[in-house]
């Protein structure tokens, strides 16, 4: 199988070169921008940027303990070189509102606290990083996304699955030290789901349940920024989705966004630009509900599912029955506690492609747990609300119009 891509601490993937992990869309980072026509100030007027740093650009690791040959991040030391985003600021101006910078470095503000490498503690998914820093940093701290763990009790049996399945066939032809899972187990799905038609992703869909491999791949749940819908591609060989596969949303992106915000953000973004299409402004514009200040689409939990969006196959399928088991709750309640929505919808894994309702439940805590804000007014994850929403069209008007209804009602 050659040498491991994904080595851990914590139950967290070590941040290392080798790996694909991101800190997606830290938002705001505020630049002085050009500006509109007089009278604005001549210095530009400050605009909010979403901020992005990737793995690839990891400076100052390790030097002698390496991952596939690549430096690990340290504690106090390690910091990625570039923070993406905020390009479109004018560098003549005064640039960021707090450092002066734009494209400034991304450091780690917190690791393992006993796992070392070189006498200094190692770096992790989920794991804060500041973006565009000087000193102090420019925007808010966000989460490094890599992947977490299955190496825990209640992961233990899938887990197992996935390493008895996932690898080279009997007559695979493929050198062990260069081995790629996609080319063995995706077939027809090595072509993207644009390209497929319904009756394709029904047949994906069918092909996916008898092969060992896809169908145990589904217990291990893969940040939306690793799939191959996303821009920023996982590369199949270190984990992710066949290319061919959509990632779904566990916990759909709208349980996050506040629809009340919605109007203003979508108008203060067509404005900033001429020419703007606003159903092509990026989701994480979109704000977020009270105390899940560290969300990001990029960083939500998906299942690997057959069929586009839409696009039938399996994919449809999830939408189908999140809706039907949420149903209780849509357009009756503005809200939905987190942890009767990540049970439910771990039920629905369990009882679809027979993983262990526990082992996905687990895997989406420790995903959301640290987006969550840390203070004594939002409380732990155990006592956190969602949006009252199945990822279909129309859910966010209805749980507005629930949470009116209600407050009246409580007069």
């Amino acid at each position: 199988m050659g040498r491991p891509t994904h080595v851990y601490a914590n139950g967290n993937e070590i941040a290392t070169k080798a790996t694909t992990g991101q800190a997606s869309a830290c938002f705001p980072d505020v630049c002085f921008s050009p500006p509109p026509p007089p009278p604005a100030p001549k210095v530009g007027v400050p605009v909010p940027y979403p901020n992005t740093c990737f793995a690839r650009d990891l400076t100052k690791g390790s030097r002698t303990v390496l991952i596939r040959r690549k430096l690990i991040a340290k504690e106090d030391k390690s910091y990625f070189r570039t923070s993406y985003g905020d390009e479109p600021a004018t560098p003549a101006f005064k640039k960021g509102l707090i450092t002066s910078k734009i494209k400034g470095k991304c450091f780690f503000v917190r690791w393992s606290p006993n796992v070392k490498v070189e006498s200094k503690c190692v770096d992790r998914h989920c794991d804060m990083v500041t973006h565009n820093h000087s000193n102090p940093p420019n925007a808010l701290l966000q989460a490094y996304i890599a992947r977490q763990s299955m190496d825990t009790e209640k992961c233990a049996d899938d887990k197992k699955k996935i390493d008895d399945n996932c690898g080279p066939k009997p007559d695979s032809t493929q050198k062990p030290e260069k081995y790629n899972w996609v080319k063995e187990h995706c077939g027809d799905m090595a072509n993207r789901p644009g390209e497929r038609s319904d009756v394709d992703a029904a047949v994906d869909t069918a092909n996916a349940k008898s092969d060992p491999c896809l169908n145990a791949r589904k217990c291990q749940l893969v940040p939306y920024s690793a799939t191959s819908n996303h821009k920023k591609t996982d590369n199949p060989k270190q984990g992710g989705c066949c290319p061919g596969q959509t990632g779904h949303h566990l916990l759909p992106d709208g349980m996050f966004r506040k629809p009340e915000g919605k109007a203003a953000a979508v108008a203060a973004w067509v404005a900033e630009k001429e020419g703007r299409d606003e159903k092509k402004m990026p989701r994480n514009k979109l704000p977020t509900e009270d105390c899940w200040d560290g969300y990001t689409e990029g960083g939500g939990l998906t299942i690997c599912a057959e069929g586009g969006n839409p696009g039938g196959g399996s994919h449809d399928a999830l939408h189908e029955k999140t809706k039907e088991t949420l149903s209780g709750y849509l357009g009756t309640s503005r809200t939905i506690p987190y942890t009767e929505a990540r049970d439910k919808v771990s039920d629905i894994v369990a009882e679809e492609f027979g993983c262990k309702a526990s082992c996905i439940a687990e895997q989406l805590d420790s995903a959301y747990g640290p987006m969550r804000k840390q203070s004594e007014e939002c409380g732990s994850l155990g006592s956190a609300t969602v949006l009252a929403h199945s990822g279909m069209s129309g859910d966010s008007k209805r749980a507005m119009n629930a949470g009116r209804i209600g407050a009246i009602g409580n007069r």
